[in-house]
């Protein structure tokens, strides 16, 4: 049983009370300064903004809202396990993957979700700028080379 989730609500904008002070608190302790939200157990538009880099450092969907794999990110400053995916990979951490690479200007496609062939380019050209074993899967090291280039993106 996951004691992570039982123990902290989901949380969104609108939200109050103790449970938004944690997540305040975890906030500050993990967000550079230009984020740094006011500990008052008010969900509004800094804490979502706050709760947005910090999920995108960690490599989780960027949406605001505070589930599980965010809490588990927050408690132990750690992206979550990833996939292993390569061509023909398919879902959100091959979305990921090509945001992450957009934004750092390596790929220039769609952001579709679909590990195709520009996917595989990009990622071959940040493993190479990164010494990394070139070889077009996204796995542990380059997930956390991803991890990286995120935070630095997420709180430049």
């Amino acid at each position: 049983m996951n004691t992570i989730s039982t123990q902290y609500p989901t949380l969104q904008m609108g939200a109050q009370g103790a449970a938004v002070k944690t997540l305040q608190q975890l906030l500050n302790q993990r967000v550079s300064r230009d984020y740094m939200v006011s500990v008052d157990g008010i969900f509004g538009a800094k804490t979502e903004a706050a709760v947005k880099a910090f999920q995108y450092s960690k490599l989780l969907r960027k949406d605001g809202i505070v589930g599980p794999k965010t809490w588990q990110a927050l408690q132990t400053n750690m992206p979550p396990a990833m996939p292993v995916i390569r061509r023909s990979s398919k879902g959100e951490a091959v979305a990921i993957a090509q945001v992450l690479l957009k934004e750092a200007g390596i790929y220039k496609g769609v952001v579709d979700s679909n590990f195709g062939p520009q996917t595989e380019v990009a990622v071959r050209a940040f493993q190479t700028a990164q010494s990394l074993i070139v070889d077009g899967v996204i796995g542990n090291k380059t997930w956390a080379a991803f991890s990286g280039l995120a935070a630095y993106l997420a709180f430049d």
